[in-house]
């Protein structure tokens, strides 16, 4: 479980790496990512949902050798901050 779990998390660590967005913490099974801190910028809102349609995307063709669904299944919150 632990090797899935980090291939999980390298998989979104790259997906992050191609957005103005930032990973304040992994807790258990979740992420949360953040954008506009430290810097902020003006289109954060923005860049969250096309980084949030961009994981809906991509995990939808994304395998896991060790899930026997061999799918990921998300689920993607987003708040403004207002």
């Amino acid at each position: 479980m632990a090797k899935l779990l980090n291939d999980i998390e390298e998989f979104f660590d790259e997906r992050i790496r191609s957005f103005n967005v930032y990973k304040l913490e992994t807790m258990g099974e979740s992420h949360m990512v953040v954008s506009g801190i430290p810097e902020p910028i003006d289109d954060h809102s923005a860049e969250m949902a096309d980084f949030a349609l961009d994981l809906m995307k991509v995990t939808a063709n994304y395998q896991l050798e060790d899930l026997p669904t061999g799918k990921l299944n998300l689920r993607i919150g987003i708040h403004s901050g207002m």
